[in-house]
């Protein structure tokens, strides 16, 4: 008999997981449905996306916990605090009766309040350590449901980081706009995940390295998911009065205006030889499809159909998949370049392996995208391309193929699974058009590659 993970339970035929907290002494617990009724589905949904948040092994959760017990003290002096915020409303001495008295107390427990409560200057001071506030964020973020596994594992790592270049047991407002400029100077200043490519190294010695730094863009959207914690402690926890992070968002670099890829930049790309089966595939697929890089991954052998006689690909969000948008659900029908490329004989050669996955990449923490995201972009650099194009650019090559081949704008939608507009559209025309008029606007197109 199998036995499941421990914090994972089966309940009527479906896996559920139950993780239980103390936060400030109170009891806190985050429970879901993994939604499955497979056992190896389920154990590998707790372990890469449930577990990886959830638990008190989370690099957040135990700096919040060391942070707590480092702050005993501080936390005494806040419950005292909290004390005589209740005894300034309520005088504890109840025989008083003369009212200078009574204001006299009043005053007295007002002014070791302010003491207590400050830094002496009349700022607001909260004993929560940075740590903790990370922890008690996320915790709140994930509980909810207001973030979805994959985004929760995403943001830890921000996260993780930003533990990472400051003191997590300082106290939240310690933590000033000098703070704020510091941590913004090194996120320019470090790669992307250089906790993971240059583990054992210190700070310095990473800045050093002659590696390509992050963006401006990415560096705003780090900053705006740590700015929002901030901002959680200023109105909902009433920890800060003042936001650390305000008006210090970096300044968009006005976007690069993505193009499509010209033939002569198809050629190049599709001459190069390619040393695994996936790397060959995802580009085509792209280009004779419209398909999203992360529909395109996220492909089970099962997602190849027949419908109605067409072969298609099922783009669902069935299993672990995740897309864009509701628009983004739909049959896809496979071109016949792919086909006469070998494309069902490759799909047929991973059925007889019993594989379930279309593709055998890497699998990371980060997602199903990662492994050949990352691959394209040195791919591409590696051919002398710059940031304009980049591998949405082949959905844009769809795009405007379809157009110059006179294809109605909304069948063209619906095979690159934009949100349509207009009434007419989203009102009447629920079901779409059918596969054979999808299959013959598709079939218009053709590359010289």
């Amino acid at each position: 008999m199998n036995t499941l993970p421990k914090n994972m339970f089966l309940r009527n035929g479906m896996y559920y997981f139950r993780f239980v907290y103390s936060f400030d002494g109170k009891r806190s617990e985050a429970k879901g449905s993994l939604k499955t009724r497979d056992l190896s589905e389920a154990v590998r949904k707790f372990k890469n996306e449930i577990e990886p948040i959830y638990s008190p092994h989370n690099f957040a959760f135990k700096a919040g916990v060391f942070a707590r017990q480092q702050s005993e003290e501080v936390m005494m002096l806040r419950n005292q605090v909290t004390q005589l915020k209740t005894q300034a409303i309520t005088p504890a001495v109840p025989h008083i009766t003369n009212p200078s008295e009574i204001a006299s107390l009043a005053k007295y427990i007002k002014e070791i309040k302010e003491t207590l409560a400050t830094n002496g200057n009349g700022v607001k001071k909260s004993f929560m350590p940075i740590a903790e506030a990370v922890a008690q964020f996320q915790h709140e973020k994930t509980s909810t449901g207001q973030w979805r596994p994959t985004i929760a594992r995403k943001h830890a790592y921000t996260f993780n980081e930003f533990l990472a270049l400051i003191d997590g047991t300082l106290p939240v407002t310690d933590f000033t706009r000098k703070s704020a400029n510091e941590y913004i100077a090194n996120l320019r200043a470090l790669p992307t995940r250089w906790q993971i490519r240059f583990k054992g190294k210190s700070i310095q010695e990473i800045i050093s390295q002659p590696t390509n730094k992050r963006e401006s863009n990415t560096i705003r959207n780090i900053v705006v998911l740590i700015k929002s914690m901030f901002h959680w402690l200023k109105v909902q926890r009433e920890e800060i009065d003042k936001n650390p992070f305000d008006d210090l968002l970096p300044r968009k670099n006005g976007g690069v205006n993505r193009r499509e890829w010209t033939v002569e930049e198809l050629k190049l790309i599709f001459s190069q030889h390619f040393p695994q089966q996936w790397q060959y595939w995802l580009p085509r697929i792209a280009i004779y499809s419209g398909m999203r890089l992360e529909e395109i991954t996220q492909l089970y052998i099962k997602d190849i159909v027949t419908y109605n006689g067409v072969l298609c690909f099922d783009i669902n969000n069935s299993d672990d998949k995740k897309l864009k948008n509701d628009s983004a659900v739909r049959l896809v029908p496979i071109h016949s370049e792919l086909i006469k490329n070998g494309f069902m004989n490759y799909v047929q050669s991973r059925k007889a392996a019993n594989m379930i996955y279309l593709w055998d990449f890497p699998r990371t923490h980060y997602g199903l995208v990662d492994a050949p995201s990352n691959w394209f972009g040195e791919f591409k650099k590696s051919l002398g391309f710059g940031k304009r194009t980049v591998f949405h650019s082949f959905r844009a090559n769809t795009s405007q193929a379809l157009k110059n081949s006179y294809v109605d704008e909304r069948i063209a939608k619906q095979i690159i699974g934009h949100t349509p507009k207009g009434v007419t559209e989203t009102a009447y025309s629920k079901q779409g058009y059918a596969i054979d008029v999808l299959q013959g606007a598709l079939e218009k197109i053709r590359f010289d590659i």
